[in-house]
């Protein structure tokens, strides 16, 4: 399931896996293991969550809550 949210994800940012995996510190290697089904460290799910704007759980197929509202966001949407 990562592995397919991550390409969604990549396709509406209109980028591909190796550009974000340089900017988030992930080798070829770990593309590859992703995309047979390894799923990723915490730090680099965290990565990989923050430079999509979307939550783990949506990642890693757990939810189907996509964005992520940080509490500065959410308490301007409330204003």
């Amino acid at each position: 399931m990562f592995w397919e949210r991550f390409t969604e994800e990549c396709a509406l940012k209109g980028v591909k896996p190796n550009q974000i995996a340089d900017e988030i510190g992930v080798s070829s290697g770990t593309l590859t293991k992703w995309k047979k089904g390894a799923l990723p460290n915490v730090d680099k799910l965290i990565a990989v969550s923050s430079y999509f704007g979307v939550t783990t759980d949506y990642l890693l197929g757990l939810s189907e809550k996509i964005t992520l509202r940080s509490e500065e966001h959410t308490s301007e949407l409330q204003s």
